[in-house]
């Protein structure tokens, strides 16, 4: 027997669309090179980690820090993206998958060994979707996809080393 949706399986229109737009809000901002806007649409105490571990507390750290790498390393690089879905949790409290591809500065396309996929947590505070927490992670390609290989090596004539090669 399939039950009925209850109030946290219903996802308004106006909730989606907003909840979706923090990642363009986002992406908006990184394109323009300005930190704080990308860090606008968090809370004040959202956990942000970034793609190689980097844990961000709370949004003036998340605009300092984008800050420094859109005046340095990633200086005039551009990012694309989209949402996956948004899923409702509780009424002031949702998810949402994305995924963002970046354009190096000189570049033309985008970078595929930078793809990333995002998991973002909102909460609704006086009306108003925020991300409470982000954790972003490279996506899988095939070139940098690691394989595991389980190989044996006889160390001796009666026993067996059993170990893992990364292969890539």
């Amino acid at each position: 027997m399939k039950s009925q949706p209850t109030q946290t399986d219903v996802l308004n229109a106006a909730d989606e669309n907003a909840i979706r737009g923090i990642h363009q809000q986002m992406i908006d901002a990184w394109n323009a090179g300005d930190g704080e806007a990308f860090a606008a649409p968090f809370t004040d105490e959202a956990d942000f980690v970034a793609w190689e571990g980097t844990h961000l507390k709370g949004r003036q750290e998340i605009a300092l820090f984008t800050q420094r790498i859109f005046d340095t390393v990633m200086k005039g690089s551009r990012l694309e993206g989209e949402v996956k879905f948004v899923r409702l949790l509780s009424p002031v409290l949702g998810m949402m998958h994305s995924t963002v591809r970046v354009t190096l500065p000189g570049q033309t396309k985008t970078s595929r060994g930078r793809d990333s996929m995002e998991l973002t947590v909102v909460r609704k505070q006086s009306g108003v979707w925020r991300g409470e927490g982000l954790m972003n992670a490279r996506g899988k390609t095939p070139s940098s996809e690691l394989t595991f290989r389980l190989r044996e090596h006889a160390a001796h004539e009666d026993s067996t080393v059993r170990y893992w090669t990364f292969v890539s």
